[in-house]
């Protein structure tokens, strides 16, 4: 499944290092603060190629992850069926409304149980990022103190900096859709558990898993929406399919 091997990987993972362009915030002629994107690449344990991006000092997957096996080559299940989904006790994938043609473009969704695997879905080197990784990405896009901590819909612009512009993907309107930031986030839907499990949101809304738990039977997650350019901050509940994007590790000093 979108697997490149051998010499059209290495020439794949060249290419995108070379479109660098850097991604600090600058000031433009008028005085204004903006955005300069740096972007480099990552691969995989099934060779998939991600673009990523760094944002502040964080350096994030600019693509939904999508493979299907741990790093140490275990596949990861893919139960289908909504019983099975409901009642997997460990880690699963699924793609929305189970086809496999959106995943090069939206990825696939795990439920929280593949998130924290010990055997690790990001790459080597990579992980999925922490409640309060999200935390210093949003203060970062300029989210006040007072509301990085809440739950809910949170900021002002800091979710259109993230959003994929456009209406091509996204529904209308898209509210303050930019991406200034490169983060090229679209909206892949989601696998809801609640009160019974179904797909929705395709075109309309994001979610992304943090590491985090936030109760007995649910861990913290983000989400974008086509109605607002805010960050939705909540507990979600583990079964849920989401959506992941990896965060490269900080360097212990």
């Amino acid at each position: 499944m979108f697997k490149y091997s051998g010499y059209l990987t290495a020439l794949v993972v060249a290419v995108v290092l070379l479109k660098t362009s850097g991604c600090e915030k600058d000031e433009d002629p008028n005085g204004d603060e903006k955005l300069r994107i740096e972007t480099g690449a990552v691969m995989d344990a099934q060779e998939n190629v991600y673009v990523t991006v760094r944002i502040g000092d964080q350096w994030w997957m600019a693509e939904n992850l999508r493979v299907t096996v741990y790093n140490d080559g275990t596949e990861i299940p893919n139960p289908e069926d909504d019983n099975e989904w409901m009642l997997a006790g460990e880690g699963a994938y699924v793609f929305y409304n189970n086809d496999r043609n959106l995943a090069g473009e939206f990825g696939a969704l795990y439920n929280w149980h593949a998130v924290v695997d010990e055997k690790g879905i990001c790459p080597a080197g990579w992980g999925v990022p922490s409640d309060g990784d999200w935390q210093e990405l949003e203060r970062y896009l300029g989210m006040n103190e007072d509301e990085v901590g809440l739950t809910g819909l949170r900021g002002d612009t800091e979710g259109g900096m993230l959003k994929d512009t456009g209406i091509q993907i996204w529904s209308i309107p898209n509210v303050g859709a930019t991406n200034e930031t490169g983060f090229s986030a679209l909206p892949a839907g989601s696998r809801q558990v609640e009160p019974i499990v179904f797909f929705d949101f395709f075109t309309e809304e994001t979610y992304f898993w943090t590491s985090t738990v936030s109760g007995d039977n649910n861990a913290w997650s983000r989400g974008l929406t086509f109605k607002t350019s805010g960050i939705f901050r909540d507990g979600a509940d583990k079964r849920s399919g989401y959506s992941v994007r990896c965060l490269k590790k900080q360097a212990t000093p």
